[in-house]
């Protein structure tokens, strides 16, 4: 018996699609449970969500695993749209931090860039993941045209030198692609959010038209 069920599996009725010893709905054939709470459009994300008291519910997080919710959507909390007074404050700090890239990228190539990498070394178990280590790069300048007929030593300095010039121009090159897509992002997500605030100040202008209307009309 499983789960109350006469059966030692389920037997699913291919029209009803519900166990024919114990009723319980076929996997992805149960009706949908009616919404209980209140759901309105997030400023944000745009997306609907749950409210409590007027106010969006939290959303946006994830689940690690150790109890607790991490991260959230900056429209949580707050009222839903068309009110867009967290939609202005995010615009603003998606400005702030474009000004913040661009002066990053216009200040040129920097003296050491830290980057986070596999860890080798480190003790793991089995099945665990490696270990993560920052390691600190600084600038390499170009080694030169290679020393023919010089000395092993100062063959093996050159090649040493070689590789750390190739690595720090990948990592140069890396950053300055990253910083770049950033950029791009941000300016994707502020022509969004602009023409949302745009979209919800034209809401509220229409809400409060319709509310004088119905005032005079009361008149």
């Amino acid at each position: 018996m499983r789960n109350n069920c006469p059966y030692y599996t389920h037997r699913f009725d291919p029209e009803t699609h519900r166990c024919k010893g114990c009723q319980r709905w076929q996997a992805g054939y149960a009706p949908k449970k009616a919404a209980t709470k209140e759901r309105a459009e997030c400023q944000v994300c745009a997306k609907v969500q749950a409210t409590h008291a007027g106010a969006l519910v939290h959303h946006g997080y994830k689940r690690p695993g150790w109890g607790c919710i991490v991260g959230d959507c900056y429209g949580a909390g707050y009222a839903p749209f068309p009110a867009h007074d967290r939609l202005d404050a995010w615009l603003a700090q998606v400005e702030t931090h474009k000004a913040t890239l661009e002066q990053t990228i216009a200040a040129g190539e920097p003296e050491e860039i830290v980057q986070q990498e596999i860890d080798y070394d480190a003790p793991r178990r089995y099945g665990q993941k490696h270990a993560t280590k920052l390691v600190t790069y600084t600038r390499a300048p170009s080694e030169g045209p290679h020393p023919d007929g010089a000395a092993s030593e100062v063959r093996m300095a050159w090649v040493k030198a070689h590789q750390a010039h190739e690595k720090w121009t990948s990592l140069v090159r890396a950053r300055a692609k990253r910083l770049t897509g950033q950029v791009e992002e941000c300016v994707g997500e502020i022509a969004r959010v602009s023409a949302r605030i745009e979209r919800a100040k034209a809401q509220q202008a229409l809400v409060a038209q319709a509310a004088q209307a119905g005032v005079g009309n009361a008149q």
